[in-house]
């Protein structure tokens, strides 16, 4: 494989060969582009692929790992469903959101 993708990039393929997660993990030329992030915080500790855009001037910035179940319920009920906070209560109270 490692042989191909040598003798296909000399002769101006764009190639690489097919990485599995442990293996994209440990390769040198995604480490040192920084490709992927570590995040901690807001959801659940992961790592992600950071952006593939490397701007100067605004840099793009992942912000949140993988979300935890029911992370966002509070602001999907009161924001997108429009629920007041005796009904939100309501439903915690009764256990539905569990």
């Amino acid at each position: 494989g490692k042989e191909l993708e040598s003798h296909l990039q000399s002769a101006g393929v764009a190639g690489h060969l097919l990485l599995d997660s442990k293996a994209a993990m440990e390769d040198p030329q995604l480490q040192s582009r920084g490709h992927f992030v570590s995040l901690s915080g807001k959801g659940q500790d992961s790592i992600v692929e950071a952006t593939r855009s490397r701007l100067s001037r605004t840099p793009a910035q992942v912000r949140y790992g993988v979300p935890t179940l029911g992370r966002d319920n509070q602001e999907v009920l009161k924001n997108v469903l429009g629920y007041d906070n005796v009904k939100i209560c309501e439903l915690v109270s009764t256990g539905v959101l569990e």
